[in-house]
């Protein structure tokens, strides 16, 4: 129990750091419900921002990844967010 608490307490102070100090890390992203896509070329990209856009989306970031067999497995939820509009053209995935 002591490690699952100490553990719960390290990742809230790290969040809290971040968010005191925006050079070390930014903003943390808004809690709610993540969609990932993942988009092999620049036309399914700019179909998926299409849907995510018609259908109320917020915070629409682009990020690079590693997918296998329908997991995208090293997703890092603590890293800067990177907005779609920034990176706009590059292609890869869409989140």
């Amino acid at each position: 129990m002591g490690a699952y608490v100490g553990s719960l307490a390290g990742a809230l102070k790290g969040m809290e750091d971040r968010s005191e100090h925006p050079e070390a890390g930014g903003a943390p992203r808004r809690g709610g419900v993540l969609v990932a896509v993942c988009a092999s070329h620049s036309a399914i990209e700019e179909l998926a921002l299409k849907v995510l856009r018609r259908t109320g989306a917020q915070d629409i970031e682009h990020a690079l990844g590693v997918w296998r067999n329908g997991i995208w497995e090293n997703f890092d939820p603590t890293s800067p967010p990177q907005p779609i509009e920034e990176t706009r053209g590059t292609g890869r995935a869409a989140a």
